[in-house]
């Protein structure tokens, strides 16, 4: 955005960034992602006690996801079997597809990303994605971008557990 190469992008948040404007801020519950034949699959749900006797696929960013699912986990007084890292969900995904845990994953990503082989089951828990629609400061936007805000707007109000917030909600 700073740069210039794009005049509208999604980022997901939080991050301080000078020379970058938010317009608005998006919210949906990261979800589990677990191997389409996995006895687990079959259920509605995944609780928190699922991963007590499972491996947790994730992000291993600190400050951001990771940080939100080991409160979350904690809350419930859960340590999970075991843990591997990753630096992107589509590692969590290949790793829980090939049967090696329970992923936790943003589900805004799987909207637009099938992957067969993979089931995508809601937690009984609550972890937070946060993401925005950006822009450069003190750009004027052109119709087409401003168009494709409101676009962004729209086919997110579709996702399911989507919240729009105009600020940042606290991350404690």
């Amino acid at each position: 955005m700073v740069a210039r190469t794009a005049e509208v992008g999604i980022a997901s948040l939080p991050f301080d960034n000078p020379g970058v404007d938010v317009h608005w801020i998006g919210e949906v519950s990261y979800v589990a992602v677990i191997a389409s034949d996995d006895p687990l699959a079959k259920r509605h749900v995944i609780t928190a006690s699922d991963f007590r006797e499972r491996r947790l696929l994730t992000s291993a960013n600190p400050y951001r996801l990771r940080r939100r699912i080991d409160q979350a986990l904690n809350h419930h007084d859960v340590e999970p079997a075991g843990i591997i890292d990753s630096n992107t969900s589509y590692v969590s995904l290949a790793l829980a597809r090939s049967g090696l845990g329970i992923g936790i994953v943003e589900s805004v990503t799987l909207t637009g990303l099938p992957i067969e082989g993979l089931t995508v089951l809601p937690l009984d828990f609550h972890v937070p994605f946060y993401w925005g629609v950006i822009t450069a400061t003190g750009v004027p936007l052109s119709t087409p971008a401003q168009s494709l805000i409101v676009a962004i707007e729209r086919r997110s109000e579709a996702l399911p557990t989507f919240r729009k917030h105009d600020v940042m909600p606290s991350l404690d």
